[in-house]
């Protein structure tokens, strides 16, 4: 059996010690969240979009939850972000899911509970907001949608 540390921990554990890098240790974790009322027929169409809250520059995201009633027989959405207006930060439109279907009962997505999507633990060098967009049509015509963001800033 074999004993190994991490990046943080050798570093930690040198003579001297090396600092670890901004924000990889003892940061400041913030929550940001937003709400969105579907009222009508809207998001029945895939050219659909809703805009969220920020992600500021700098924010390394530790979570995305999103939070919905039955929003209807159907429908699935692409949840990512547009890119920052200083185009530093690319638009990953499904960065946080890809086709993530909330039809049906109430549905709780995580962004921990997925694999190998971008936005995981990704550190953002620009602002940027959250968009989630109509990737198949849905049927309601009422509900909400919550997100939520968890993020460290360096």
């Amino acid at each position: 059996m074999a004993d190994y540390k991490a990046t943080n921990k050798t570093n930690r554990d040198a003579e001297p010690s090396v600092n670890a890098n901004p924000g990889e240790e003892y940061v400041r974790k913030f929550i940001s969240y937003d709400s969105f009322t579907i009222t009508a027929a809207l998001l029945n169409s895939s050219s659909d979009t809703i805009t969220f809250m920020k992600i500021p520059k700098g924010a390394r995201v530790l979570d995305l939850q999103l939070v919905c009633g039955d929003l209807g027989g159907t429908g699935t959405m692409n949840i990512g972000w547009a890119a920052s207006s200083d185009g530093v930060e690319v638009a990953d439109p499904d960065g946080f899911g890809a086709a993530v279907d909330l039809s049906g009962q109430a549905n709780h997505y995580k962004l921990s509970d997925q694999v190998g999507l971008a936005g995981t633990f990704k550190k953002f060098s620009a602002e940027v907001e959250v968009q989630l967009a109509v990737a198949a049509d849905f049927t309601a015509t009422s509900g909400d949608i919550e997100v939520l963001v968890e993020y460290a800033v360096y």
